[in-house]
C-alpha cells in the first residue's frame, strides 16, 4: 500500500488535509478571544480565514477523489480512505459553523462576559486536542500503525471530555439566561453544540483509522 508514485501524493494529500483542521480550530480559539476583547472586526476577518482553510481542504480532497477514481489502490480500501477524507473534512465544517454562529451577531455584554468567565475555552482547548491526536495518528498512520491505533484511541478521550464540558457549560449558560438576551443565549447554544461537533466527528474519523490500522498489519 502507497509504495508507487501516486499512492505517495494520496497520502501527502491525507497529511494536508488534516493539517487544515488544525489549522481550523486554533483559528477558532482566536476568534473567541477576539470576541471577548470586543474585537469584531477581527472576528470576522478570522471567520474569513476559517472559510478560506475549509475552502483550501476541499481541494486537497478532491484531489483525492481523482486518483482514487484513476484506479489507485483496491476498491475496499478506497473506501476506508474516501471515508476518513469525508470525516475530516466534516470536522472542518463543523469548525466554521461554530465560528459563524459566534459572529451572526454582535453579543451583547452579558454574552461576552460569559465566554470570559466560563469554561468555553477549556472547552475549546480539549476540542482541539482531539483534533490534534487525530492529526497526529494520521501522519503515523503508514510509518508507525500502532502508534497511530494508540494516537486514535486517545481522541475517545478527549471526545469524551469534550462531552462533560459541553453539559457543564450548557447548564451553566441556562442559569445565567436573564443576565443576557434571549437571542444571546440561543446563539450561544449553537456554537456550543456545534463545538461538540467537532470532537465528534474527529473521534469518528479516528474510528476509521483503526480500521486502516487493522488492514495494513501483517
Amino acid at each position: 500500500m502507497f509504495r508507487g508514485k501516486q499512492e505517495r501524493e494520496v497520502m501527502e494529500n491525507y497529511r494536508k488535509h488534516i493539517d487544515k483542521a488544525l489549522e481550523a480550530i486554533k483559528l477558532l480559539q482566536e476568534q473567541v478571544n477576539a470576541i471577548v476583547n470586543g474585537n469584531y472586526d477581527e472576528a470576522q476577518r478570522i471567520h474569513e480565514k476559517i472559510c478560506d482553510v475549509e475552502r483550501d481542504a476541499d481541494i486537497i480532497r478532491r484531489k483525492n477523489e481523482r486518483l482514487f477514481a484513476e484506479g489507485i489502490l483496491f476498491p475496499s480500501e478506497r473506501t476506508f480512505f474516501i471515508t476518513l477524507a469525508e470525516k475530516i473534512d466534516l470536522v472542518i465544517d463543523k469548525t466554521k459553523q461554530a465560528s459563524r454562529r459566534l459572529i451572526i451577531r454582535k453579543l451583547d455584554v452579558g454574552g461576552r462576559e460569559f465566554l470570559n468567565k466560563s469554561k468555553i475555552r477549556d472547552y475549546l482547548k480539549v476540542t482541539a486536542t482531539a483534533v490534534k491526536k487525530l492529526h497526529d495518528a494520521a501522519e503515523k498512520l503508514l510509518t508507525e500503525p500502532m502508534e497511530a491505533l494508540n494516537l486514535a484511541h486517545e481522541v475517545e478521550k478527549y471526545e469524551e471530555m469534550a462531552d462533560d464540558y459541553k453539559l457543564e457549560i450548557l447548564r451553566d449558560l441556562y442559569s445565567k439566561e436573564n443576565t443576557m438576551s434571549p437571542l444571546t443565549v440561543f446563539q450561544l447554544d449553537h456554537a456550543v453544540r456545534r463545538i461538540d461537533d467537532i470532537s465528534d466527528f474527529a473521534e469518528d474519523a479516528s474510528d476509521v483509522i483503526v480500521l486502516i490500522v487493522a488492514g495494513v498489519q501483517p
